[in-house]
């Protein structure tokens, strides 16, 4: 026998995928790194910096690709939560979990990457008024930003397309159930000889059968006086 499945399908199937878009994100920040499009380039005007990160190009296409692997992940987890339930909100919570693990896991690691790897090596124009530490900050402030903003994002579209999965899932669980096998009515024994069995739609109406009496041989002789 297969081993038993523990906890919600939502939250289980939610971590699943979720883990799985985490770690297409983790590959796609290490590809981008690697590719140079954490590359920081910093410009002054009027004495305000701004810093910009060259992120473009083939780093565009890899952001396609991850959003698209999230709408198929969030929208297959949903399917299978809700097949298992027969609840389309479980789709929802499933689509919802997988959205915000992808997102964190890659979130987190492009955090890292910035912090530990791209400020160190930022330094602040000569004709900025601002410091170089000031600048790192800046950069750093402007990824957690944009950390907050894809996870409230994944997680909204997460939750949609997960319901969508859900709308599918739930049919399929429908469709699956077991019909009900017919019962005796409660508060009646189940007599040999008569079936008290419970209607199922498009049955004939019931036909109640009674045990026949017994019969009796005729007694020959007149009958005894009665008694005085």
């Amino acid at each position: 026998m297969p081993p038993q499945q523990t906890g919600h399908p939502a939250i289980r199937n939610g971590l699943i995928f979720g883990a799985i878009l985490g770690v297409l994100g983790l590959g796609n920040t290490l590809v981008q790194w690697l590719a140079g499009a954490y590359s920081v380039s910093t410009r002054t005007t009027n004495g305000f910096t701004t810093v910009n990160l060259n992120n473009t190009g083939p780093s565009s296409l890899l952001q396609c690709v991850l959003f698209l692997a999230m709408l198929a992940l969030t929208f297959v987890a949903g399917i299978l939560a809700a097949r298992r339930t027969g609840k389309v909100g479980s789709g929802s919570i499933a689509g919802l979990v997988t959205g915000a693990v992808g997102a964190l896991t890659g979130g987190i690691v492009g955090l890292v990457i910035i912090i530990t790897l791209v400020a160190p090596g930022l330094q602040a124009p000569a004709e900025s008024t601002m410091s170089t530490g000031q600048v790192q900050a800046l950069l750093i402030g402007a990824t957690i930003f944009g950390v907050i903003v894809g996870l409230a994002l994944d997680v909204g579209i997460g939750a949609g397309m997960g319901a969508l999965g859900g709308l599918i899932g739930a049919n399929s669980y429908r469709n699956a159930a077991p019909v009900a096998p017919a019962q005796a009515y409660p508060g009646y024994p189940n007599y040999p000889g008569y079936s008290a069995m419970s209607p199922q739609p498009g049955d004939a109406p019931q036909q109640w059968s009674y045990p026949q009496p017994p019969v009796y041989p005729p007694q020959s002789g007149n009958p005894p006086p009665p008694q005085q």
